[in-house]
């Protein structure tokens, strides 16, 4: 219940959750926050998301990510982020 607290949706991103917690020299990762830009633009809902350092973790499991469709939305999203100079960090579950 506390993943679910704390926004996590996916077992691969409690799996990540539980990574994060266990390195000291990272500040609380928020898990899929709503990112807004200044002017209240949608940006994107980033899996992970370190706030101090503006870092967007995505998790790309192949299940959610893999269809055409999904890839195409997963890149515009991607760009989207680096194009405000978010730092995005991309991993799949077998990665993690």
């Amino acid at each position: 219940m506390s993943e679910i607290e704390d926004g996590v949706r996916s077992v691969p991103e409690a799996w990540a959750r539980t990574l994060a917690a266990s390195i000291p020299e990272l500040p609380p990762m928020m898990w899929n926050p709503r990112l807004v830009l200044d002017d209240g633009t949608f940006l994107a809902e980033p899996d992970g998301w370190l706030d101090d350092v503006g870092l967007a973790w995505e998790i790309h499991s192949f299940r959610h990510h893999a269809d055409p469709a999904a890839f195409d939305d997963t890149m515009r999203r991607q760009a989207r982020m680096t194009g405000v100079s978010v730092h995005v960090v991309a991993h799949t579950p077998r990665q993690l």
